[in-house]
């Protein structure tokens, strides 16, 4: 073999390897560009379907946006309880969505009272034919101040396989903004997203993520997502 037929083969071998490296890069791309879509629109239906949940929720007496059952219904120690009710409506992109609690309790006599609401999940149409799963343990609506308070964990799950958990939310209906004050954390494929606070605005398209704030990715899932 010659000098020149040697340098000939090296360069091709190079070209081939470097080809090689090129399409290999070219599908991590093209993954961490799919984990980017999700996330813009998965943080907002995070948020967005948060408050959905709960404006629903605000219309138990005053129904306009979906069909309600209330289930039964008992008056005990002065406050009307009710056993599951259901709201079943469409979202503004005409998808259905579902919402139901294990127990609603009013004081009786004022259409301003709070309502307390136990064992809450939503189901909520938002991407593609995707679904959220919201569930929350427990959570009390200011009707006069348009305002929900979340003391307990709240969860959401997706039918694609991305999660999200808060460890509490302050609501504001009117102004389609959720607060938390306590740690979020949100998991897809090969991501991590946590923070210490959290807060939407404008119903989830302004996110801000604060205090010791952590993106953490696993390299291996992200390795088999981009081949």
């Amino acid at each position: 073999m010659t000098a020149g037929h040697a340098r000939t083969e090296h360069m091709r071998s190079d070209a081939i390897r470097r080809a090689e490296r090129g399409e290999r890069d070219f599908a991590r791309a093209q993954a961490h560009s799919r984990r980017v879509r999700a996330m813009k629109w998965f943080l907002p239906a995070v948020a967005s379907g948060c408050i959905l949940l709960f404006v629903g929720y605000s219309m138990l007496s005053s129904v306009t946006g979906g069909d309600i059952d209330l289930g039964s219904a008992t008056i005990k120690d002065g406050k009307l309880v009710m056993a599951n009710p259901t709201l079943e409506g469409f979202t503004r992109n005409n998808l259905p969505y579902t919402m139901t609690a294990a127990r609603a309790r009013q004081e009786i006599g004022s259409e301003t009272a709070a309502i307390d609401l136990e064992e809450i999940t939503a189901t909520v149409p938002f991407d593609d034919g995707d679904q959220a799963v919201i569930t929350a343990s427990e959570g009390r609506f200011d009707r006069s101040g348009n305002a929900l308070t979340l003391n307990q964990t709240i969860e959401l799950e997706t039918t694609n396989g991305i999660s999200a958990r808060l460890e509490s939310a302050d609501v504001d209906v009117a102004k389609g903004s959720l607060k938390s004050d306590k740690p979020v954390e949100i998991n897809m494929d090969g991501l991590s997203i946590r923070a210490d606070r959290f807060s939407a605005d404008d119903g989830g398209k302004v996110l801000v993520f604060e205090d010791r704030v952590r993106v953490i990715v696993d390299p291996q899932k992200v390795r088999r997502g981009g081949e």
